[in-house]
């Protein structure tokens, strides 16, 4: 997944490598520290929104960069590119945010990756509080993503209208 920020940054595919490094971080960060660390992660419905939200994302996605890389794009593809993400990128976030959800109460009990004073670094950090911080970030985050990519989706598939009118 970090290669695709590398490809977005080199200009092999048009997508902002901010966005994508947030998208890929977001993920390895439910992947790794709630399903790994978290085990009532693993049953919760947040898991469940998003094994349906990320698959069918990803596969759309990578067969538009594929077909971008041959030089054919059928429009349906672009348009299940543009638009998918309407539905699929709140069902992803609302997963994600079931998913820490269900792991506060747990955070709070074994305190999984917690950092206790004193120590060589001076350094806390506390599970649970993370949590708190991350789902509060959601709040901002989702509008400005959710924007971005309307204002992505306008230009690509208003500029695909245009030109299939003239």
């Amino acid at each position: 997944m970090m290669i695709e920020v590398c490809h977005c940054l080199v200009g092999l595919v048009r997508s902002s490598p901010v966005t994508t490094a947030m998208q890929i971080v977001s993920r390895v960060f439910i992947v790794w520290l709630m399903l790994d660390q978290v085990p009532d992660t693993r049953t919760g419905p947040g898991i469940l929104f998003c094994l349906a939200a990320w698959p069918l994302a990803e596969m759309v996605r990578y067969l538009y960069y594929l077909a971008n890389a041959v030089g054919w794009v059928p429009y349906v593809l672009t348009w299940a590119r543009y638009s998918f993400f309407l539905v699929l990128y709140p069902v992803g976030v609302l997963g994600e945010t079931l998913s820490c959800y269900y792991a506060l109460p747990y955070c709070r009990e074994k305190r999984p990756l917690d950092v206790t004073l004193p120590n060589v670094v001076n350094f806390t950090f506390n599970t649970y509080y993370v949590l708190i911080g991350i789902m509060l970030l959601y709040v901002p985050g989702l509008p400005v993503m959710y924007r971005y990519m309307l204002s992505q989706r306008r230009k690509v598939l208003g500029a695909a209208a245009k030109a299939k009118s003239e």
